[in-house]
C-alpha cells in the first residue's frame, strides 16, 4: 500500500487562514507589528533598534511599509521559513527561540492577504549574505531570490491595498490599532505620517502598570481613561508562576447574572483579548483587570487566551491577590469594605462560602433576609445564636410573620448563597448556630388544644378535613401568634414539587400529562397542611357555624385555603381557580339572602 500527501488547495489555504482565522482585517496590522518586535528582539538579546511604520504608494495603490532593525532573514530562511505555512519563521534555528517571542504559529504573515492580494519582503541577515525579496501572493505562490537592492541588516514588509480595502490603509486607523495592540511595547515604535513621524508607545498604560509607586487615586484616574469605569477602588493583582501582573478595578455596580466579562490582557506587551472571560475566578465577577504577562500563552490566531495550565495556575494566582486585598481591607478598613459590600454584597457571598477564612472576616457585613427585615449578618447572629433559615423563599414567607410574632430567629436562606453562608458562618463562630427550618415541624410545634377545646372545634375540624381532602391537603388546628392570622399553609418541598407537576399535567397534552403523571409516582406523596389558629377570632366564629351551618363554614374554610395559598405564592391549580369564584358567589349569595329576610321580617 502506497502512502499518499495531502493534496493541499494553498488559496483555499491562504484564504482560510486571513479570512477566518481572525476576527477582521485590521489584525494584519498587529501582524506585522508582532512580526517585527519578534525580529528585533532576536537580534542582541533584543536590545538592538527600532520598528518603524510607514505609508507611502506602490503602482498608485496606497502601501504599508513595516522595517526593523532585526535579525533579518537569508535566501535559505526565506525559502525554508516563509514559504511553508504552519512553519514559524520565528524558529530557534535563527536565533528567534519561542520561549521568549509572542508568535509561534508561522501564519501571522498570512492576515495580510485579508486586505492585499501581495506580500513583498526585503531583507538582509544579521548572519551575513545578500539582500534577499520574498514576494508572496495571495493565491498561494511565492519567489525567493537575491537583490542588487540594498537594505541595512533587518527586513521591510511591504503590503499593497488591494481594491475596496483602502480604508485599512488610513493613518488614523494604522495609528489606531498600533496604539491599541502595542502599547505595552519596550521596543520603539515609529510612525510615519504626513504630518510627521509619531512615536506609538509613550502611553499612560505603561506607565501605570509598570509604576511601583502609582496611588490608589493614580490608578482610579486611569481606569476612568482607559476602561471609561468610575471604579469604586483599585489595586495590583499579579501570579508570579506565570509573569502575570496588573491592576483589578472594582466596578461600581453589580454585573447583572451571566454577564461576560471583559479583562484586558497584553502577551510580551502585546494585546492579546480585551474582552477576556477566564482570566479570574468566576467569583471574581465584581472587577475588571488590565493585565501584562510574560508566561500566558495565546492562541493561533493571538486573539484569546490559550486554556492549559498556566491559565489555570494564573487564574488561581490573581485570584489570591484579589482576595488578599479584601481581607487587607476587611482587617484595616472596615468602612472601605463596608462600602464595596453595599455594591458586591453577592460576588463577596460567593468568596465566603468557599473560603472559611475570608467567611470569618467578612461575614458579619455582609446582608440577609431576615424575619425581622434586611440586616447584616453580624446583627442576626448576635440576635439570636440559635437560629432556623428556610430552603425557600416561599417557606420563608409563610413562616417570617409567625416567626417574628414568636421571637424566633428566622432568615431566608432560598436567596443565592445565603444558605450556604449562613451555615459557613455557623462553622466559622463557635457562639452561633443555624439549622434548615421545615415549616411543617414549625406548625407541628404551635401550641395544643385543650380537651375541652378540641371538643368545641370538633365541628370545624371535620367540615374542613372533608372540604380540604378534596384538594389532598391536612387539616390541623392549633394556636399561634400573630392571632390575626387565621390559617397558614405548610407546604414542603415535596409537596410544592408534587403540586408542581399536577398544574403541569392539567396545562400539558395527553402525551406530556402521561409522562408527567409516570413522574407524579416516584415523587413523594406529602400532603399540604392548613393550620387554623385557634386564637383567631374568626376561626372562633366559624367553630358555633361548623355547628349550625355546615355547607356556610364550608364555603369559609375553601376560602381560608384559597388565601393561604395566595399568602405564600402558590399558584392556583385548575380546581382551585374555579372553587375561589363558587366559594365568592356562594358567600355574597348567603350573605344577601340573610339581609333579605331580615329585611322582610322586620
Amino acid at each position: 500500500m502506497t502512502r499518499e500527501q495531502f493534496s493541499v488547495d494553498l488559496h483555499g489555504v491562504v484564504d482560510l487562514l486571513s479570512n477566518h482565522l481572525y476576527s477582521g482585517p485590521q489584525v494584519y496590522i498587529r501582524e506585522l507589528l508582532q512580526n517585527a518586535i519578534d525580529a528585533t528582539s532576536a537580534r542582541n538579546g533584543g536590545d538592538a533598534g527600532t520598528v518603524r511604520f510607514a505609508l507611502g504608494e506602490v503602482d498608485g495603490r496606497p502601501a504599508l511599509h513595516v522595517t526593523d532593525e532585526g535579525v533579518g532573514l537569508s535566501l535559505d530562511e526565506a525559502r525554508s521559513f516563509m514559504g511553508v505555512i504552519g512553519r514559524s519563521s520565528k524558529r530557534d534555528e535563527i536565533g528567534m527561540a519561542r520561549e521568549s517571542l509572542i508568535g509561534q504559529f508561522g501564519v501571522g504573515i498570512l492576515s495580510c492577504f485579508a486586505v492585499s492580494e501581495q506580500v513583498r519582503v526585503l531583507s538582509t541577515s544579521a548572519a551575513g549574505g545578500e539582500t534577499i525579496t520574498w514576494t508572496g501572493d495571495a493565491d498561494g505562490t511565492w519567489v525567493a531570490a537575491t537583490t542588487d537592492n540594498a537594505h541595512p541588516v533587518g527586513s521591510t514588509v511591504t503590503v499593497v491595498a488591494r481594491h475596496g480595502e483602502e480604508r485599512w490603509f488610513e493613518p488614523d486607523t494604522i495609528q489606531r490599532h498600533l496604539v491599541r495592540y502595542g502599547q505595552l511595547l519596550k521596543t520603539p515604535v515609529l510612525f510615519d505620517r504626513d504630518d510627521g513621524t509619531t512615536p506609538v508607545l509613550i502611553t499612560r498604560l505603561d506607565v501605570a502598570l509598570r509604576s511601583a509607586h502609582a496611588t490608589p487615586d493614580e490608578l482610579l484616574d486611569f481606569g476612568r481613561e482607559v476602561l471609561d469605569i468610575a471604579a469604586i477602588d483599585a489595586f495590583p493583582i499579579s501570579s508570579t508562576s506565570s509573569q502575570t501582573s496588573g491592576i483589578a478595578y472594582v466596578l461600581p455596580y453589580e454585573p447583572a447574572p451571566g454577564a461576560a466579562r471583559a479583562d484586558q490582557v497584553y502577551v510580551k506587551g502585546m494585546l492579546v483579548d480585551e474582552d477576556c472571560e477566564k482570566l479570574l475566578p468566576e467569583w471574581a465577577f465584581f472587577v475588571r483587570c488590565i493585565v501584562e504577562s510574560d508566561g500566558l500563552h495565546p492562541t493561533a490566531s493571538r486573539e484569546e487566551l490559550h486554556e492549559d495550565d498556566m491559565l489555570e495556575v494564573a487564574r488561581e494566582e490573581l485570584g489570591q491577590s484579589v482576595r488578599s486585598h479584601l481581607m487587607n481591607i476587611a482587617s484595616t478598613s472596615p468602612n472601605r469594605l463596608e462600602a464595596l459590600l453595599a455594591t458586591h454584597h453577592l460576588s463577596m457571598k460567593a468568596l465566603a462560602v468557599s473560603d472559611p477564612e475570608f467567611c470569618a472576616l467578612v461575614t458579619d457585613w455582609l446582608p440577609v433576609h431576615t424575619a425581622e427585615g434586611y440586616m447584616k449578618i453580624g446583627e442576626f447572629r448576635s440576635r439570636h445564636p440559635t437560629a432556623l433559615y428556610t430552603e425557600s423563599v416561599d417557606e420563608f414567607r409563610q413562616v417570617a410573620p409567625v416567626a417574628l410574632a414568636q421571637g424566633i430567629g428566622l432568615a431566608c436562606g432560598g436567596y443565592v448563597y445565603d444558605g450556604e453562608l449562613l451555615e459557613a458562618t455557623a462553622l466559622a463562630f463557635d457562639d452561633f448556630s443555624v439549622d434548615v427550618a421545615k415549616v411543617e415541624d414549625l406548625f407541628r410545634g404551635f401550641g395544643v388544644l385543650t380537651d375541652a377545646e378540641v371538643a368545641r372545634f370538633a365541628a370545624l375540624i371535620a367540615v374542613a378535613q372533608e372540604r380540604l381532602e378534596l384538594h389532598d391537603v391536612e387539616a390541623a388546628l392549633r394556636r399561634f401568634e400573630p392571632a390575626e392570622t387565621p390559617g397558614m399553609l405548610a407546604v414542603s418541598n415535596e409537596a410544592r414539587e408534587l403540586r408542581s407537576l399536577q398544574r403541569g399535567g392539567e396545562q400539558a397534552n395527553n402525551l406530556f400529562s402521561g409522562i408527567l403523571g409516570a413522574i407524579q409516582e416516584h415523587v413523594p406523596q406529602v400532603r399540604p397542611m392548613l393550620c387554623l389558629n385557634a386564637d383567631n377570632r374568626i376561626i372562633a366564629r366559624l367553630a358555633d357555624t361548623a355547628t349550625t351551618d355546615p355547607e356556610l363554614a364550608g364555603h369559609a374554610i375553601d376560602l381560608l385555603y384559597l388565601q393561604a395559598l395566595m399568602a405564600g405564592h402558590h399558584p392556583f391549580q385548575a380546581s382551585e381557580a374555579a372553587l375561589l369564584n363558587l366559594s365568592l358567589v356562594e358567600l355574597i349569595d348567603r350573605a344577601t339572602t340573610t339581609q333579605t329576610r331580615q329585611g322582610d321580617a322586620s
